[in-house]
């Protein structure tokens, strides 16, 4: 579709500066750079603003405050507005939530908490605090009347236009998250056209549940250091970052003149897109949503390639299993299974393992190793998507 953007912004979150994770300090340069680089290719080549959406430094020490708002100086350029929320590492590690607060403001010399418009379309961001105990990403009363009051303003400046909203933890029941907060979920619900953006988790902001619609829109924003696949156990994400290059994921959201929205995610190591930009249309109506739960009951079923080949040796133990990368028609595979059977058709073992759904350019086959069962005759191989949609299996004789 042809898309003519009058506002652009990035979003970066988990940059964790410290000389403990030097890579930390390069990914954030590359992250400029390259953004930057995509901006002179465009027609409308200006980058309006970064927001960097908490958990930019690692320890709320003052030196990591200082380096992180140097490399600000030295990377952003002056055209680009650049907001910071605070989160918990900001937050969590001196001692003293309210220090680390002021330290961040003295350095920084900018607001914890803004409403800023350009070109026409408001932002809204909040840093957290630790309002309700420790380690508890919170907002005060006073932060709830400032969102209501300022969301109002918006609405009657543009009414239905998005409105662009920030914030560290993602709220309660919306992406996928360690932990989550409900605490500003009751005002966002009210305004369908709020498109609001988090991070926290470290979760790939390429899986398709890293956007999710209900009463507004929410998107998560990767990480741009260890922006690991992940998997949901009892509640917990569970992150595993499989790329050596260490994964480095953020966004590039841009708006045209009649209120469509693209999300970009990019690939900052790769220096590519992922080739699944969301659009999101003006909102006034939930039922409008298209990203929403009900993807489960329309998303494709992997499959492997007809002839696929799976390899099965054993050694010492062990087997070792070599299987090329299934299919999706609409989106990636998100994890892999292999069941072990014996002659009856009973299951001996089970394998599953996440894929590199995180990096644009995945592996074409993976290698696995599982520890043998002398009864086992034959396996299922099983490729999974990301809303419990099974393949067919590939049936393998074990030799």
């Amino acid at each position: 579709m042809s898309f003519k953007p009058v506002v652009r912004f990035a979003v970066v979150s988990d940059v964790h500066y410290a000389d403990s994770l030097p890579h930390s300090y390069e990914q954030f340069k590359l992250a400029m750079e390259r953004t930057y680089q995509y901006c002179d290719g465009q027609e409308y080549n200006r980058l309006d603003a970064l927001y960097v959406n908490g958990d930019f430094v690692h320890k709320s020490l003052r030196s990591q405050f200082e380096s992180f708002y140097e490399d600000c100086q030295k990377y952003v350029k002056p055209e680009t507005l650049l907001v910071c929320t605070l989160a918990n590492h900001e937050l969590h590690y001196d001692g003293d939530w309210l220090k680390s607060r002021d330290t961040f403001k003295e350095i920084f010399n900018m607001p914890t908490d803004r409403h800023e418009v350009i070109n026409g379309y408001h932002f809204i961001s909040l840093s957290g605090g630790l309002v309700k105990g420790p380690w508890h990403d919170s907002y005060s009363d006073e932060q709830k009347e400032y969102l209501k009051a300022e969301l109002d303003k918006a609405v009657s400046d543009c009414g239905n236009r998005p409105i662009f909203v920030f914030q560290h933890v993602p709220m309660f029941g919306t992406l996928p998250s360690i932990g989550g907060n409900g605490d500003l979920t009751h005002i966002l619900s009210h305004y369908p056209q709020v498109i609001d953006f988090s991070g926290h988790s470290h979760y790939a902001c390429n899986s398709p549940r890293e956007i999710h619609q209900q009463t507004f829109t929410s998107v998560g924003s990767g990480a741009l250091i260890s922006a690991g696949v992940s998997t949901i156990m009892n509640g917990v994400v569970a992150s595993e970052n499989l790329d050596k290059k260490y994964a480095s994921h953020m966004l590039i959201v841009e708006a045209d003149a009649n209120s469509t929205v693209r999300i970009r995610r990019f690939s900052v190591c790769e220096n590519k897109f992922f080739d699944d930009d969301s659009y999101i249309e003006p909102i006034t109506d939930v039922r409008d949503f298209k990203y929403t739960d009900r993807r489960a009951l329309t998303a494709a079923t992997p499959y492997f390639s007809e002839g696929a080949k799976i390899e099965f040796k054993r050694n010492d133990g062990k087997i070792t299993m070599s299987f090329p990368r299934a299919k999706c028609d609409t989106e990636r595979v998100y994890e892999y299974r292999v069941c072990l059977f014996d002659k009856n058709g009973t299951v001996l073992s089970q394998k599953s393992a996440l894929s590199d759904y995180n990096v644009v350019d995945q592996s074409d086959s993976y290698t696995w190793e599982i520890d043998d069962m002398p009864k086992a005759e034959y396996a299922k191989f099983y490729a999974i998507g990301f809303w419990d949609n099974i393949s067919e299996p590939v049936t393998v004789d074990i030799i």
